[in-house]
Formats: structure tokens, sequence, C-alpha cells
């Protein structure tokens, strides 16, 4: 079984990347019906937390939000070093879902620092954490403690062996070199790690890199080549479910074509932008939705269920009614008879003290004539 779920989590990962979001989202929902076995609650946590990444990749977010708390839940049962590896993971994992679904990196920048706190507690190295720390820094235009929080996430990458992260935080800090105007150094850092990442086939982070460049080309003079550079780092995220990535890129493709005076492609652009802001927002919306229908819909059979209860527990009731009610119609018809039957012997009775009466004469007390005659 844990065998299955690591594949299953493979091939959901692979497929999110690779823009099948349907085949990524069987996966997610395979590796949950799977953890509904009697297995390790450890293991548990741990398959629900890749689920919750293969629906986060995929785009799912009310999934993966739901599959997060989940993790939660069962982290609370486990020892607390255990729990807090699954705690910080997940509250960074939520943090990555507000900047980049809910466009509040406000609000994700407590979930990221409640994430490394945890992690610190336990001395966790995750460098994956300290890398969604930088991209919300840089977004909240904190540069000088993103680069700080660069060079720590740098120094531990390497120690991990983590060197998609290692190239992706360099980019960032070349990104942040391009606003300070140190261009040269920063045009070194992106050639080498654009490279590096073109050998390792992280895509996401290669569009990110190549995006950036583009915003350095137009700085230095060359729209043209910026423009070039720009619908390449488009081709790596088109149709992927990398919405950050992908706006990054868009703005740089807006950038080089309002540089080159075309407004058409400005506006063209822009609309992609605009698409992809709706698109989101409309996944949140339906995913709402149909939240609300389940919701709907479990309180319509929960007042079913109710009613149903209720008219089980009123006909015994009604059964019991009824029968007390023969009852009491059989005692009633019972002492009507009795009553009949002791009226009728009380009359028979006065009726032969009558004759004996009428038959006797009360001076002599004998037979009087009448009845000597019959």
């Amino acid at each position: 079984v844990e065998d299955e779920a690591k594949t299953l989590s493979c091939l959901g990962i692979a497929a999110g990347l690779s823009g099948d979001r349907k085949r990524a989202v069987e996966a997610g929902a395979r590796m949950e019906r799977l953890v509904l076995t009697e297995l390790a609650l450890a293991f548990r946590a741990r398959a629900y937390s890749q689920a919750g990444s293969v629906f986060h990749g995929a785009g799912q977010i009310h999934r993966a939000e739901a599959t997060y708390l989940r993790v939660q839940d069962l982290a609370r049962q486990l020892p607390a070093d255990e729990a807090a590896l699954f705690r910080a993971t997940t509250l960074s994992n939520i943090g990555l879902i507000h900047a980049d679904y809910l466009d509040s990196p406000e609000v994700a920048d407590g979930f990221h620092r409640k994430a490394l706190a945890i992690a610190a507690s336990v001395g966790l190295e995750d460098p994956a954490i300290l890398h969604n720390h930088v991209l919300n820094l840089v977004r909240l235009g904190r540069t000088a403690e993103a680069l700080a929080v660069i060079d720590q996430g740098e120094a531990m990458a390497h120690r991990r062996q983590a060197l998609a992260v290692v190239e992706r935080l360099r980019a960032e800090r070349a990104g942040i070199w391009i606003t300070q105007g140190r261009l040269g150094p920063a045009q070194q850092v992106l050639t080498s790690v654009i490279r590096a990442q073109q050998t390792s086939a992280d895509t996401p982070g290669l569009a990110g890199s190549l995006a950036k460049l583009s915003n350095l080309q137009r700085i230095v003079g060359d729209p043209t080549a910026a423009l070039a550079t720009a619908r390449l780092a488009w081709s790596h995220v088109d149709g992927t479910p990398q919405p950050q990535k992908q706006r990054e890129v868009l703005r740089a493709w807006m950038a080089a074509h309002a540089a080159l005076g075309q407004a058409d492609g400005v506006m063209a652009v822009g609309a992609r932008l605009h698409a992809l802001e709706m698109e989101t927002l409309k996944a949140q919306r339906l995913a709402s939705l149909a939240q609300l229908q389940a919701r709907s819909e479990s309180a319509a059979a929960q007042r079913e269920l109710q009613a149903m209860r209720h008219t089980a527990q009123i006909q015994p009731l009604n059964q019991e009614r009824t029968r007390l009610l023969r009852k009491a119609g059989v005692a009633a018809m019972i002492l009507l008879v009795m009553a009949g039957v002791g009226f009728g012997l009380l009359q028979r009775r006065k009726n032969q003290q009558l004759r004996t009466v009428s038959a006797t004469d009360p001076l002599t007390g004998l037979r009087n004539r009448r009845a000597a005659g019959t």
C-alpha cells in the first residue's frame, strides 16, 4: 500500500507539472481512497499531505485545503516532534495558496513565519519552506529581508542536496539585483541558472528565470530579445497550474511589447493575464458553489433523516394509542355487557319478588285465592 501511495504521488505531481490536471486529480483521489484503509497514523498523514500537494499542483485549491486540514487533524494525534514536521509543511503550503490563488501575501506571510518557527523548534531543515517565504517577501517588496532568507535557504538547500531549490533561490536573488540596478551580476547568475534548469527540466523554475532575463534585456535596451525570451518563458508554463509563474511571465511579456511600442501586443497579453485572473476566480467560485451545494444536499438529507426518525418515533406512539383505544373499547364493551347482565338478573329477581308478593295474602301469609286458582 505504501509503495502504491508513493507511485500515485509521483504520477500526480508529474501530471500536474505537465498540465494534465484531470490525471493529477484522479491520482490524488485514488490516494485519498487508499488511506481510508487501516494504516499507520504517520503514513496516513504523509499520504494526505502528498495528496494535498497533488491537488494543489493541479489547481484544485479547495480540495487541497481540505486535505491539508486532514493532515493537521492527524498530526495532533502524533508525537510532538513528528507532528511538527507535518504542521510546518502544511502551513507553508497553505501560505502558498493564499499568495498564489487568493492574492493575500500579507496573510501568507503569517503562515510562512509560523511554518518556519515550527520547523526551527524541531530542527527541521526544509529549504522549500524558505523558498516559499522568499517568493512572498519579494511580492511584498521586502527585498532586504528576502536577500537574507535567500542566503539562509541556499546554504540549507546545499546541505540537503536540493539543487532545484538552490537554482530557484539564485534566480530570485538575480531578480532583486535587477530592481537594484546590479544588471551585470544578475545577468551572469541568470545565465548560469537557466543552463542548470534546462538540464534538470525544472520548467516552472526555468519560466521564472526567463521572465527575469526578459526584464533585464528590456532594461539594457534590447526589447526585441526581451520579447523573444518572454515568449519562450510562456511556452514553459502555458496550460500548467502555475499561476504565480504565469503572472510573472505575462507581465514581462507585456513590458516587452510596451518597450517596442506595440499597443496591440500589450492589449493581447493583458487579455491573457485578465483571463488567467478570471479563470482562477471562476475556479474558486465553482468550488465554493460545489461546497455550498454539497452542504445544502447534506442539510436536506439531514432534514429528511430527521423527518424519518420523527416518523419512526411517532408511528409506535400511534400504534400504542390505537392499541390502548382498542383495549379501552373492549373493556367498555365488557363493562356494558356485565352491566346488562347484572341489570337483567336484578330485574328478574325483582319480578320474582313481585310475583311472590302478589300471590300471598298479607294477613295470613297463605297463598291467596287467585294464586290458589292457578
